[in-house]
């Protein structure tokens, strides 16, 4: 038995034209079958969908997601990404996830474990981390569900586009994780492993704490190639999500 961790899905909403949306929310599917066969847990690091405007909006529009997920007979733990902060309670109660905290520690292979989204350990991205303060302010959140759907999908489409022409101008580096955030993390959580995904850049990385050296795994993108974390009894390992589904 194995526990998983993914992030950064980024489902948009299939409209049955085989396009690649229904693509990935069949890679979804399959995957949600084969884990539901040799996992004990699964993790969502956050970014789950690709927008989210609100549960009265998106449980009904994606309801094949939502069942999905309710189909699991393992336990599956979500946690928002900044593109789906927005899910709460309703979400949860219809897919059968619970909704963690970030950051939040649990225990995996017998070790304590930091886990995150990831975009808040992206501290050199000044720009964002101010619209990211702005936007989970409870004002903000509570203002923004008081609109109408087509005024939510509206904003929305206009944040995300402020967003892709910011990030057209910015250097990778500003975008990826800052190496002191991540110390301050895992020392702030006494752990010596961390989890995370946001930076679309799956890899294993080793930083020294005032505990020892710790190790930092990052999830990929399932636009870029998809790679997952699985935890088992020898460890864990990033492997490509076809080579999994194979």
């Amino acid at each position: 038995m194995a526990t998983y961790f993914i992030g950064d899905l980024h489902l948009a909403l299939p409209d049955g034209s085989g396009g690649a949306a229904d693509q990935l929310l069949a890679q979804f599917e399959q995957f949600c079958r084969a884990c539901d066969s040799d996992a004990e847990a699964l993790y969502i690091l956050g970014d789950l969908f690709d927008a989210w405007i609100g549960d009265d909006a998106g449980v009904t529009a994606y309801q094949p997601v939502v069942a999905a997920l309710s189909q699991l007979s393992v336990p599956v733990f979500l946690l928002h990404g900044n593109r789906d902060f927005l899910i709460d309670q309703p979400f949860c109660d219809a897919s059968g996830v619970q909704l963690l905290s970030d950051p939040i520690t649990i225990t995996c292979g017998g070790e304590t474990v930091v886990i995150c989204h990831g975009d808040q350990l992206c501290t050199d991205d000044h720009d964002y981390q101010q619209m990211r303060t702005v936007t989970r302010h409870p004002q903000w959140r509570n203002e923004f569900l008081q609109q109408s759907i087509d005024q939510r999908i509206k904003q929305a489409a206009s944040y995300r586009k402020i967003s892709q022409e910011s990030t057209q101008e910015k250097s990778a580096v500003i975008m990826d994780a800052n190496d002191a955030a991540v110390v301050e993390v895992l020392e702030q959580h006494r752990c010596l492993t961390m989890i995370h995904g946001h930076t679309h850049r799956p890899a294993r990385h080793s930083h020294p704490t005032c505990q020892g050296t710790a190790t930092r795994w990052v999830v990929g993108s399932w636009q870029q190639g998809a790679e997952i974390l699985r935890w088992d009894d020898s460890g864990a390992s990033l492997i490509p999500l076809t080579e999994y589904l194979q």
